[in-house]
């Protein structure tokens, strides 16, 4: 077992320095500022989990996240600059170093521009494989974290506290106050990990983490995060792994593959300012992660 994996083991995360080269974060960095800064900007918010046109903080930031950057095709060259930083060689070294297997599939991206705050949780209850905990997230920092701007968080250990299943606790809240009450009783500590440009954090499903609120609103946490399985694991929400092995589509990275996600693909077909007012009409939010969101 390497050193990395026996981190991971043993504190359900582990952290990679210095892990992507700067000029592939630059690249995102570039593109957003140029999405941030066109007319008819429109993305999928992970933050809310519907189309949005953006709000900017008063920092200048986008207050809410993207879901799956990755698979927004009305920003292809923010799209390619995100999946050469999601797929590269060196996270699949990563994976590999703390699982030993090594050919992964991505499942769900995200992108951020500013911290949104996220509530305490457990990826589990959303993503996760069967049989449970071969799942594997990372937070990509892209840039220079800074300890005001609401960094992401762990609770090291909280791996091994029990899985707050979704079908014991079906409702997003009744989830979310059972997360807060084993938290509570085990007294795990959080720690707060202001990363350096380039560093990724890797995390187990069943490790309790989120995102501080911002503090000071001159603070950018530009960042993207994806889950990663090995290839040939059944994820929970699909009973068939033929029908998953089917589906599977190659990145430039000869052992990283991808889970097609046809709702950002078939919904941007087309022009983008034609669909925009439908688009945020008919989506509604379900299971809202922000802080301020969620009393608990």
């Amino acid at each position: 077992m390497t050193d990395y994996a026996q981190h991971y083991a043993d504190q359900g995360y582990v952290v990679f320095e210095d892990l992507i080269p700067e000029n592939f974060i630059d690249s995102v960095l570039e593109e957003l500022a140029r999405a941030k800064a066109s007319r008819r900007f429109v993305y999928y918010s992970q933050s809310v989990h519907r189309w949005i046109s953006p709000r900017i903080s008063e920092g200048g930031f986008l207050v809410d996240s993207f879901e799956n950057p990755t698979w927004h095709i009305n920003l292809p060259a923010l799209r390619k600059a995100a999946m050469r930083i999601l797929f590269h060689p060196k996270v699949s070294d990563a994976l590999t170093d703390i699982t030993g297997t090594t050919h992964f599939v991505s499942w769900q991206d995200m992108l951020f521009d500013r911290s949104i705050g996220t509530i305490d949780h457990q990826d589990s209850w959303y993503l996760d494989t069967m049989p449970h905990g071969r799942l594997i997230a990372g937070w990509f920092a892209l840039e220079d974290i800074h300890p005001d701007s609401g960094p992401f968080f762990v609770y090291p250990g909280s791996h091994k506290l029990p899985r707050v299943s979704e079908k014991e606790f079906p409702d997003h809240k009744d989830f979310l106050a059972q997360i807060k009450r084993i938290r509570d009783e085990s007294g795990i500590q959080k720690k707060s990990m202001p990363l350096r440009k380039g560093s990724v954090l890797f995390w187990h499903p069943n490790t309790i983490h989120g995102a501080d609120s911002v503090i000071d609103e001159q603070y950018s946490r530009k960042s993207l995060t994806s889950h990663y399985f090995p290839v040939g694991t059944l994820r929970k929400d699909n009973p068939d792994l033929s029908d998953d092995l089917r589906r599977l589509k190659p990145t430039e990275n000869a052992r990283m593959f991808r889970i097609p996600m046809p709702e950002l693909s078939w919904v941007m077909k087309g022009h983008v300012h034609y669909w925009k007012d439908r688009l945020l009409r008919d989506r509604d939010p379900i299971m809202n992660m922000n802080r301020e969101a969620n009393q608990i």
